[in-house]
Formats: structure tokens, C-alpha cells, sequence
């Protein structure tokens, strides 16, 4: 499982850099398009403050970046509150009078996961206390608490004319339950019984899609659909993660109701967030093209695919993970160096996320480094506005 992580933080793949679609934001319907305009570009980033505490600094580094939008996120990913639209509805009305780029509500599903340690907090404890390895059948907090912060954030999102929601589905809180036979195990019940209840999950989702915002984007940071293999029974049936059913049923839940949804597999599962070269990065292009090609054949226009990287402006001043997984050979310097990888990138996909890390260096609220990013990617940006 460790291994698969760690993978999954450094691989890239996506369907090649000879040529995919290009987005544009559609106003009229609050989503997004394919149209002949640039791809788009999404900040994400912890740096960004919570929705609640977005304020003119943002804004004004935002409207200076060559980023169509940016998440936001409206609770922190191990958070036991709820967001209310109507605590909100300042700052909303702030961002419509002020903003003229687009700020995707950001919402976490590690909630509905059991921390893997038992919690110390007395609060904490109790809330997960009926609930064994990830709530399936809603019988406590964490299911109508995770589903009321999806409708907030669809909400938001409406009302902010925001194309959609950016939908984290990284289980930080036990990365075990990603196995199905793990939480089959835990739970006694087949692995049959735990994906389809998975499923469930996403179609209540997109029931409340259809309530709140029917042509809203999901935009998944990862989804597991280029994995299909990730673990195989013994009687060889092979399982994505979980989170991967969770998309399933809400792609196929939009696609019953006839939403005019759209899902963007964003997928950091393979696609990563760091490649070690631009050869490295067009083989793994090639090879998620072909793991997703069926599930992408079946939900076409409904299920599109997107991309990911984190780059760094100085070698120097990377830290953590990324220095762990860049080890002491790159090809990738500073900011320059991601150029080729940048119109890799948004040649392959219309729609492609930029991780701004601190352990990168890259403060995107920071003028004078914001500026050495935001000149390179608009760079590569410009090339797609003038392509027919």
C-alpha cells in the first residue's frame, strides 16, 4: 500500500502532448465547454486560506496569474464541522462584486473514512465510534455531514457562477481502505456488497447534483480509474481503490438523471504531481491513455480527462516529499525547465491543475515568486489561444 502511494504522488501519464481539447469557461450555463479557447488552469493549493478568509490578497493575486480558478477549500481535510451556505453568504457576495475569476469550493471525503489510529479526542472518538473503516450505510455524522458539506459547496458554487466543486477524495485518514478487500475483511461483508455500496455513495451524490446545480463540474484530484489493476482477489478479480467506485456511481448517477454534469479525472493517481523528464512523462501519458480507454469510451463527454504537476522555481529550496521523490538527478532546475512540461501538458488535456507547494517554495500569494510561475505558464497559454 505504501509502495502504491508513494507511486501515486510521483507518477505522471496522460494521453499524449501531440493534441486534446481546450476549455473554456461558459457563463451563461455556469460550467465548462470544450470551445477553441486555452485549456483551463486550476491553483490548488493549502496556501490558498479557507473560502471563509479568501480576501483582497488572493483576489488581486488571482486576477494578476494566468489561472482561471482556483479551490478553496471549505474545511480542512481532518475537520469535524459542517460549513453553513448562510455563514458564507458575505463572503460570496464579496467575490461576485470583486472577482472575475472563478473560486471552485474544495470538499474532502476523508470524513467518511475511520482515522487508522484511534483518536484521543474525546469528540473525535465518539463520532466515528459507529462507523468501521469507511460509513457505507450512513448510520452516523459522518455520511450526512460529508453529504450536507457537498450540497454547501454545490451551492456556493451556483451562486458564485463557479463552473463547479473541486471533490478530494484522498483518503488521508486510512490509506488501508483504499483495498476493498481490506475494508471487505473489516467489515465481513463480500467485496462485491462493498463496491456497490461505494457506488451508492456517488449516486446519492449525483442525486444532489441534480437538485442543487445540474450542470455543475466535479473536478476529481484523483480517481483511481487508471489503476484497474490496484489489487486482484484470489479468485482474480481485480479492484480499483475505493474512491474509484465513489466516481463510478456518481458518473453513471448524472449520466440516469440526464445532468448536463461534467467529471474531470484529475487523477494524481497516476498522472502525479512530478515526472523525471519529458520522455518520462509522455510514456506515462501513453500508458493511462490506454488503462482508462473503456471507462472513458463509456462516459464519453460525461468523464474527462485532466492532469497535474507541482512544479518549483529553485532546486534548491525543495523539501519533504517532493525532495524525496526527486532524489539528487532532475532534469528540472527552475521555473524554465517546466516549460516543455507545461505545453506537454495542456497540449495533452483541456483541463490541467497546478499544486502550488510550500515544500516546493512556490507561495503563490508571494508577488515576486508568483510572477516567475505565472510568466512561464503564460507562455505556454498564449500558444493554445492562437491555435485553430
Amino acid at each position: 500500500m505504501k509502495k502504491f502511494i508513494l507511486f501515486a504522488l510521483f507518477a505522471v501519464c496522460c494521453i499524449g502532448c501531440g493534441g486534446g481539447g481546450t476549455a473554456k469557461e461558459d457563463n451563461s450555463k455556469g460550467g465548462i465547454s470544450i470551445d477553441a479557447g486555452a485549456p483551463y488552469l486550476l491553483l490548488v493549493s493549502y496556501q490558498t486560506p479557507r473560502y471563509a478568509e479568501l480576501g483582497e490578497v488572493e483576489l488581486d493575486a488571482l486576477e494578476k496569474s494566468p489561472y482561471d480558478g482556483t479551490a478553496a477549500r471549505l474545511n480542512e481535510p481532518v475537520d469535524l464541522r459542517v460549513p453553513s451556505f448562510a455563514d458564507l453568504k458575505e463572503k460570496i457576495d464579496f467575490l461576485n462584486d470583486n472577482s472575475e475569476k472563478r473560486f471552485w469550493p474544495w470538499v474532502f471525503a476523508n470524513r467518511i473514512v475511520v482515522p487508522a489510529k484511534a483518536d484521543s479526542d474525546k469528540a473525535t472518538a465518539e463520532y466515528y465510534r459507529k462507523v468501521n473503516t469507511i460509513e457505507l450505510n450512513d448510520i452516523g455524522a459522518p455520511m450526512s455531514d460529508f453529504l450536507s458539506t457537498f450540497r454547501v459547496a454545490l451551492k456556493i458554487a451556483k451562486e458564485t457562477n463557479s463552473p463547479g466543486i473541486v471533490l478530494d477524495l484522498e483518503f488521508f485518514n486510512n490509506y488501508d481502505c483504499y483495498s476493498i478487500s481490506y475494508v471487505s475483511t473489516r467489515r465481513k461483508i463480500p467485496p462485491a456488497d462493498v463496491t456497490a455500496m461505494l457506488a451508492g455513495i456517488g449516486d446519492r451524490m449525483a442525486a444532489i447534483m441534480a437538485e442543487e446545480y445540474q450542470d455543475a463540474v466535479v473536478w476529481f484530484l484523483t480517481t483511481g480509474l487508471s489503476v484497474p489493476d490496484f489489487e486482484v482477489s484470489s479468485a482474480g478479480q481485480f479492484y480499483y481503490i475505493s474512491p474509484a467506485y465513489i466516481v463510478l456511481g456518481m458518473v453513471e448517477g448524472a449520466k440516469k438523471r440526464g445532468l448536463w454534469s461534467k467529471f474531470i479525472d484529475g487523477d494524481k493517481t497516476s498522472i502525479g504531481l512530478y515526472s523525471k523528464d519529458l520522455m518520462d512523462l509522455e510514456t506515462k501519458i501513453n500508458r493511462r491513455e490506454r488503462a482508462v480507454a473503456l471507462v472513458m469510451s463509456k462516459y464519453t463527454d460525461i468523464l474527462l480527462p485532466g492532469a497535474a504537476v507541482a512544479p518549483w522555481h529553485d532546486l534548491g529550496l525543495i523539501k519533504g516529499w517532493i525532495k524525496q521523490g526527486v532524489g539528487d538527478k532532475t532534469f528540472y532546475n527552475d521555473i524554465s525547465d517546466f516549460g516543455s512540461t507545461f505545453d506537454c501538458l495542456l497540449s495533452a488535456y483541456p483541463y490541467v491543475w497546478i499544486y502550488a507547494s510550500s515544500e516546493a517554495g512556490y507561495n503563490p500569494y508571494n508577488p515576486d515568486v508568483a510572477q516567475l510561475y505565472n510568466n512561464e505558464l503564460a507562455k505556454t497559454k498564449m500558444k493554445f489561444w492562437h491555435r485553430k
